[in-house]
């Protein structure tokens, strides 16, 4: 979505809030291409048939986000929306793959580093993407912004600078909080291994 867009989101968001008929499907076709690539960057094209496509994907979120079916906040700003847009997909994708894999998952499974964590979302074993989900509510518990920093760039594929203007932070604050989340989750699903 290009920044000039942004003003448009912005302003059908504000409707939304405000609860004015026909808002939510005006900011939906708005953001829905926005939503599809989000979708389609956590698919990678590898979506088997007993997975949610990227369009049932988006369909789900925006469920989760507009008809507060998972108790979500309601989005208050256009970088809120984005960020609770790649949590709500994140938890559907994990809620998935709890279901395909209940009891399939071998006891000595090995976790592999965070940069393979997190593309590892793209494989389809669902196991590791349940412990990343365990450790990212860890974090969001402590550090909600180093929370949605790591969804923005890993699940949105957000860059820095897109990150600190979706978020209102200075781009040094968004790597300094990324360097300490990273160091966090690693933590995190080391201790898990053992």
């Amino acid at each position: 979505m290009g920044k000039s867009d942004w003003g448009d989101v912005t302003e059908a968001l504000k409707k939304v809030i405000n609860k004015e008929a026909g808002s939510e499907e005006e900011l939906l076709t708005l953001t829905y291409d926005y939503l599809k690539g989000i979708a389609n960057n956590l698919a990678s094209g590898n979506m088997k048939a007993d997975q949610l496509s990227p369009t049932e994907l988006v369909h789900e979120a925006y469920l989760k986000l507009f008809k507060n079916e998972a108790g979500l906040q309601e989005p208050r700003s256009r970088g809120m929306l984005y960020s609770l847009s790649a949590r709500a997909m994140r938890q559907i994708l994990v809620d998935h793959y709890r279901k395909l894999s209940a009891d399939k998952r071998p006891p000595d499974s090995k976790r592999s580093p965070l940069d393979e964590q997190i593309e590892s979302i793209k494989d389809q074993t669902g196991s590791n993407i349940i412990d990343l989900d365990e450790a990212l509510e860890k974090l969001n518990e402590f550090d909600p912004d180093s929370c949605s920093i790591i969804e923005l760039k890993f699940f949105s594929g957000f860059t820095n600078n897109q990150i600190s203007e979706t978020l209102l932070i200075s781009e040094s604050t968004v790597e300094r909080k990324f360097k300490s989340a990273r160091a966090f989750l690693r933590k995190e699903l080391d201790s898990n291994e053992q």
